[in-house]
């Protein structure tokens, strides 16, 4: 602890007596790799700052596993903070969704009580869902609501040069007792204005996260479901125009071929919510891919709108070995009344055959606490995921996050109280992987059931589903879903590396004392 204090005081020292010479910046992120810090990164270099990342692992406190009392043991704050002070940033950036607010609070606040002149910014999508509530918070000197890249930019460009930062557009900031508010800038249009993603950010930090290459070809969303992200930043960017937005595809492959030679990566994953919704696009993305060179599986994440014959046949020939689709419930009224999903469920299965016939390995996304789903509802889903057979079922549990319609629709049709949407505005309560805001028990077993079904044979299945019998087995997250996934990449020669990374993060630093 003396040690400790000890530093502190070294770096404000530095900081009164040296002055800041020039600006750099710090990233804190948790858990898992992120793209948009990666981009933010990329922008900033190229316009001459310096950057880095402190990366806490967040071991037993992540998506995949929550244990407390491990969590507590390998939280590493005192050392994260150590780390932070270490880098001597100008400006500290945490990117901040509703689960991880309370980390993000309580380093922000220790970072001040130990270096008060460093000046911290929270962006991300909690912020942008509630910024009233997040400017106020008293370690945070600036927000940035919505997309970041031209935005924070600028913000860094005028702390450098020591100009005004009251007015620049999705920048909040306090000054002089005063809060300033600005509204948001129009969103990028030429993402290929974008530089490639900094991957050195991360990959010094977790190597694990290498052999697969994550990076987006679009932007936005053609649908407004209730519970998803592009529904609170559509009512940001109100009056501004907001859809898909598209890098082109020579970019697109411009960047691959530039990383197969740099990272020899193994898979690409595209993160895009939508990939396959622009035909045309990846008509030409397909050709371009295939006269590459670069010969390497990929897997992507679309809806079932998007999936037709011609779809499967292009992106089959180019490499696409898996695809996440998601379903969140197979019952149609259930799914656009609570979810905003016009969708009919006949489509969606009409497109997972469609991929089963050309031999394309497919995730299923299902949603567990959907209003108005019941048990009944649970076994119909349970019953066709044995029949078409997914390579993977990810049972999710819905979350009121705030900003999003669905905290509304929770409460008018009797779900949810104002109470419990305050509660997540606090960064409390159920998450997405770890019981959700609708409550009920039966939901683990369902997510142990649809976790191991694909790596069980059918007759197995109907007979766990006939008996119940899954009720009776263990339903921690780490038997429900990181040992099949685990399995499921193993035995299919497959990518779905989500638990073989998860396992490796582990191992990784576990051996390095847990950070």
């Amino acid at each position: 602890m003396i040690s400790f204090l000890r530093f502190s005081l070294h770096y404000s020292l530095f900081t009164v007596f040296i002055g800041v010479l020039f600006l750099k910046i710090t990233f804190v992120y948790g858990g898992f790799e992120s793209l948009g810090v990666e981009y933010l990164s990329a922008v900033l270099k190229r316009d001459g700052f310096e950057t880095s990342l402190v990366f806490a692992p967040k071991l037993f406190n992540d998506t995949m596993s929550e244990i407390p009392i491990l969590a507590k043991i390998f939280a590493h704050e005192k050392a994260i903070v150590k780390r932070i002070l270490k880098e001597k940033p100008d400006l500290l950036a945490f990117s901040v969704v509703t689960d991880d607010l309370i980390w993000c609070r309580k380093l922000s606040k220790m970072i001040k009580i130990h270096a008060p002149d460093i000046k911290i910014i929270w962006g991300g999508i909690h912020v942008t869902s509630i910024p009233d509530t997040c400017i106020k918070e008293p370690f945070v000197d600036h927000i940035c609501v919505g997309e970041g890249e031209l935005a924070f930019l600028e913000l860094c460009q005028n702390l450098r040069d020591k100009k005004d930062i009251t007015n620049i557009r999705n920048i909040w900031t306090k000054e002089s007792g005063r809060i300033y508010k600005n509204p948001v800038r129009p969103l990028l249009e030429d993402l290929d204005w974008l530089p490639f993603p900094d991957k050195d950010l991360f990959y010094e930090k977790a190597p694990y996260n290498m052999e697969h290459y994550t990076t987006m070809a679009t932007r936005g969303c053609i649908l407004n479901c209730a519970f998803c992200h592009h529904n609170i930043k559509r009512k940001t960017y109100k009056g501004h125009k907001y859809g898909m937005r598209e890098r082109s595809p020579e970019n697109v492959v411009k960047e691959l071929i530039w990383a197969n030679k740099k990272y020899k990566f193994k898979h690409i994953l595209f993160e895009d919510d939508l990939f396959l919704h622009d035909k045309e696009w990846i008509r030409e993305f397909t050709e371009l891919y295939k006269r590459s060179g670069i010969n390497k599986k990929w897997f992507c994440i679309t809806h079932a709108w998007n999936i037709d014959d011609e779809m499967a046949k292009m992106i089959s020939e180019a490499g696409c070995a898996y695809i996440e689709v998601g379903v969140q419930t197979l019952n149609s009224k259930i799914r656009k009344g609570s979810l905003g999903r016009p969708e009919k469920t006949k489509e969606i299965m009409n497109a997972l055959s469609t991929l089963k016939r050309h031999n394309i390995a497919f995730n299923c996304d299902h949603l567990a606490g959907v209003f108005g789903e019941d048990e009944d509802s649970l076994i119909f889903s349970a019953k066709y995921y044995n029949y078409i057979r997914p390579n993977r079922i990810y049972l999710l549990f819905l979350t009121l996050y705030p900003g999003t319609d669905i905290g509304q629709i929770a409460m008018d049709k009797g779900y949810a109280s104002i109470e419990d949407l305050n509660l997540k505005i606090k960064g409390k309560g159920g998450t997405t992987t770890h019981g959700g805001s609708v409550k009920d028990p039966v939901f683990d077993y369902y997510r142990l059931l649809f976790g191991w079904m694909p790596l069980l044979p059918k007759k197995v299945n109907r007979f766990l589903i006939r008996t119940r019998l899954f009720k009776k087995m263990p339903k921690a997250v780490f038997v429900a879903s990181v040992i099949p996934e685990t399995l499921s990449a193993i035995l299919s020669n497959l990518f779905d590396f989500r638990g073989p990374v998860i396992i490796k993060k582990y191992i990784h630093h576990i051996l390095r004392g847990g950070f």
